[in-house]
């Protein structure tokens, strides 16, 4: 078990869970499954190291199991109860019998070879990863043991002239050890060169595995950017480039992006690796899958069969030599090659979108803290497609951090204001609207798309898809803002003139759930069931060519309007088949999953099935809490829903400690007027009156009711059960929670 961080530590024993056939959702869940197996079993708890984590939640309890566990802590210490070890290196007679292991020396040839074993053991310092990368390079015919020492001196020095801080590493040695296997690559003509090129790629990007199915989706892509670029050169040509190759499947919502400097080219094409074979007709991972194997073989890295993906991964040292070992420029077309497949591969299947766990932290790692510095890497027609389009993978991935810090440093790049559009470069505006959609920066998100959509109309048709995407963007910060008649305006327009045009069936789908959002807010329930109803009917006489996401989503979105017309039961039955049926296709932590369990428990509340919506949002509330950070807004969502189940339940200390953290985190991300700012305002003030804290609860509802008073018409039913709590609270009258 890797503890380095709490997501790969969660991520793990889920791994375990379902290996033993458990069916184990949390973590708490999974350390007691295995606390409570019939069989013995020996867990390793590895790099333990950070001070400000309590280990001691890893540990299962009973007596049927051990733990090892390593950490460069010294306060771990205290967790050994047969005491603890300072570990050094392997002695040199073990040392010397792991590098025949790994060489694949024979036994019973062992005494005649291990003088020279323990004089090249001493020579990598006992190191155990370099002995295993001394072993793997022996055995895979690149040279004799005898001849090892002669061969590793000679890299050591060269790397020591290059790099001459390494002489002060500890980790010299290893690091020479992998350069004298790298030799071996630059000699073996295209084969080492594709090896080269992918070790490249694999430490540009984390060490954690790397799906191999985004090479074969980046491939995709490439054919389909080159397609693109020729129906420019050739005017009149249909635009369908999104089915032109096998494989092609959107699944995001409406995009913003228009035809200009953003779109990914033959420029783009060219940087790909030639492992990757873009000149063919059809995929050939051939090349590929030979780079892949020799790297296997000198234990640089690793290759995983789970989880329904094949992937690559490396150690964490292996990975930070593969980075140093490459000069500024090297390194710079590392982060070129690496970023154009990650810009290609981006919609083309549901990689993207159901392995989100696996690619975010390839992601992440592509942009570095200090955005600017990638800016440097190439010309802005090179750079600025590859940067757009990691900044619509950071959105979808919800790391909205990144995402501002990219924007910030493409706005300084650019010298533009983010404040004021102008067509020049709109594509950067088309990102930050979304971007501030997404972070529910209503205020900001309308001004933009207001002024984009000002800006676009004497330029593109009203059934251009990237006119028709913003619509759908401000339908949505409408709904987001509390102007529903204005979205239910605006979607009711544009949801027509999607179904007319030959777009993937996902764009009309994700406007029409938008506009059931807004009747079910405007109190249109019923309109909002006939809408959902038509769609899902649709999705059954597309007679299995529908994709499961897309009915599921419909499914979702029913359900949700079931409950604001008050037919709980059916949408508690509806909502248990939609996640059920996610648990066999996504991941835990994937959006769609979380949300249809979100769903669910409010279905279980509003159905008077009290105890199902309490544990589940407990699990949501819990699952969530170990792999998002605070400012979450799914999370947030989560964690306000069960402050309210603590309040059904008369748990009012509860319910008071997760409302304050919820308001005072909607007060540092949502706008004043946001509804689920004051909701949760309005609850905590509930809870404030029955722990005895009235004069608290006065202070929050002046402050509600004189926000609502300006936002919502008076015969709002959240502005007149504002106005009647306040009353109360001024008056000093007893009222009724409810």
């Amino acid at each position: 078990m890797d503890l380095s961080n709490q997501s790969t530590a969660r991520f793990g024993f889920l791994a375990i869970a379902k290996a033993l056939g458990s069916s184990a959702e949390t973590l708490d869940e999974s350390v007691r499954m295995l606390a409570a197996a019939k069989h013995r079993w020996l867990l390793f708890l590895d790099n333990a190291d950070d001070p400000t984590i309590d280990y001691a939640a890893y540990f299962p309890s009973g007596d049927r199991g051990a733990i090892i566990m390593t950490s460069r802590n010294p306060d771990c210490q205290q967790y050994g109860t047969v005491g603890t070890a300072a570990l050094e290196g392997l002695d040199i007679t073990h040392s010397a019998q792991l590098l025949l292991k790994a060489a694949r020396i024979q036994e019973p040839l062992w005494p005649s070879n291990t003088a020279t074993a323990q004089d090249i053991a001493r020579l990598l310092g006992s190191h155990t990863l370099a002995l295993i990368q001394a072993g793997a390079y022996i055995s895979a015919g690149y040279c004799r043991l005898e001849k090892y020492a002669e061969s590793f001196r000679q890299q050591r020095a060269e790397l020591l002239e290059h790099h001459p801080a390494q002489q002060r590493s500890r980790y010299s040695n290893v690091y020479a050890t992998f350069e004298a296997s790298v030799e071996v690559l630059e000699h073996t003509y295209e084969p080492g060169r594709d090896a080269l090129d992918l070790l490249g790629i694999l430490s540009t990007l984390h060490w954690s595995v790397l799906p191999l199915k985004v090479f074969h989706d980046a491939w995709i892509g490439a054919k389909s950017a080159s397609q693109r670029q020729i129906h420019k050169q050739v005017p009149g040509r249909t635009h369908r480039l999104r089915n032109l190759w096998t494989g092609i499947n959107r699944k995001e919502p409406p995009d913003l992006r228009q035809e200009g400097f953003e779109d990914l080219s033959q420029q783009h094409v060219s940087k790909l690796p030639g492992f990757m074979n873009v000149n063919l007709t059809h995929w050939d991972d051939r090349r590929l899958n030979r780079a892949r194997a020799l790297l296997v073989s000198l234990s640089i890295v690793s290759m995983h069969q789970a989880d329904g993906i094949d992937g690559l991964s490396m150690h964490p040292l292996t990975h930070t030599w593969g980075k140093d070992r490459l000069d500024a420029q090297r390194q710079q077309q590392a982060w070129i090659s690496a970023g154009c497949i990650i810009s290609l591969s981006r919609g083309i299947s549901d990689l993207w979108t159901m392995k989100q766990g696996y690619l975010r932290p390839h992601l992440q790692a592509l942009i570095p803290t200090n955005p600017l510095v990638i800016f440097s890497y190439g010309s802005q027609e090179l750079m600025l497609p590859i940067i757009i389009s990691c900044g619509w993978l950071l959105n979808a991935s919800r790391e909205h951090r990144k995402l501002q810090d990219l924007l910030t440093s493409l706005c300084r790049v650019l010298e533009i204001e983010l404040e004021t559009p102008e067509v020049r470069f709109l594509p950067v505006w088309r990102l930050a609207a979304l971007a501030a959609v997404s972070r529910r920066q209503n205020t900001l998100a309308i001004s933009l798309l207001e002024s984009i959509k000002t800006l676009d109309e004497n330029r593109l048709k009203e059934t251009n898809p990237v006119r028709l995407a913003y619509r759908y963007h401000l339908g949505r910060a409408y709904n987001d803002n509390g102007q529903h008649e204005k979205a239910i305006s605006m979607l009711e327009r544009t949801a027509p003139l999607y179904k007319n045009l030959n777009l993937h069936p996902s764009w009309l789908l994700s406007t029409q759930y938008e506009l059931n959002r807004a009747y079910n807010a405007a109190g249109k329930s019923d309109m909002a069931i006939a809408l959902l109803e038509q769609v899902i009917e649709g999705h059954d006489l597309a007679n299995g060519q529908t994709n499961i996401h897309e009915k599921l989503h419909s499914q979702h979105a029913l359900a949700a309007a079931y409950i604001a017309n008050g037919q709980t039961a059916d949408a508690v039955n509806l909502l248990e088949d939609v996640v059920k049926t996610y648990a066999t296709i996504a991941e835990d932590l994937h959006p769609d999953h979380l949300g249809a369990q979100f769903e669910l428990a409010r279905a279980y509340a509003s159905n008077d099935q009290s105890t199902k919506a309490f544990e589940l949002a407990k699990h949501l509330v819990s699952i969530q809490e170990t792999a998002f950070d605070q400012s979450n807004h799914m999370l947030l969502a989560s964690q306000y829903f069960l402050a309210n189940q603590h309040l059904t339940a008369r748990q009012f200390d509860e319910a008071v400690e997760l409302l304050e953290h919820v308001v005072e985190m909607y007060d540092l991300l949502l706008e004043e007027t946001q509804s689920e700012r004051l909701s949760a305002k309005y609850a905590l003030a509930l809870a404030y009156v029955e722990t005895r804290q009235a004069d608290k609860a006065l202070v929050l509802m002046r402050h509600v009711v004189k926000v609502r008073t300006r936002t919502l018409e008076s015969e709002h039913p959240h502005r007149r059960a504002s106005e009647k709590l306040l009353g109360n609270l001024e008056a000093g009258t007893a009222f009724d929670l409810e």
